[in-house]
């Protein structure tokens, strides 16, 4: 009976020791992975966050300094999808344009995207 539990003693100490191996070198590739940065899929991530934050912050920039962000582009289209009308004006401009206006309540918008409107006329 007592060889029985020394061998079981001695088989889970072979375990543990086994285990606590197994567990090294499991934290220590973990940490390996730490010094090697671009292989984190996390690390990833944030700098493509990043990439696309200044690469958003350098359009907007560009747009400030060439004027193009205050400006609005308006294509009107039948009902059979031909272009009618189109016209690219300042923002602080539409109000005064009576011929946009026009063409503005005789249609629906259709969708926007970015500074671009898409209206079917339907009148």
């Amino acid at each position: 009976m007592k060889s029985i539990n020394v061998i079981t003693e001695r088989l889970i100490v072979i375990v543990g020791i086994i285990m606590a191996i197994l567990i090294l070198l499991v934290f220590n590739t973990k940490a390996a992975s730490i010094d090697k940065p671009e292989k984190d899929l996390r690390f990833k991530s944030e700098v493509l966050k990043i990439e696309k934050t200044a690469t958003n912050y350098e359009w907007q920039k560009e747009q400030r300094l060439t004027g193009n962000e205050d400006k609005k582009v308006f294509k009107f289209f039948d009902k059979e999808e031909n272009l009618m009308y189109q016209l690219e004006i300042h923002t602080d401009k539409i109000a005064g344009n009576k011929k946009l206006l026009a063409y503005l309540h005789q249609s629906d918008l259709i969708m926007n995207l970015d500074n671009t409107s898409f209206y079917r006329l339907s009148k």
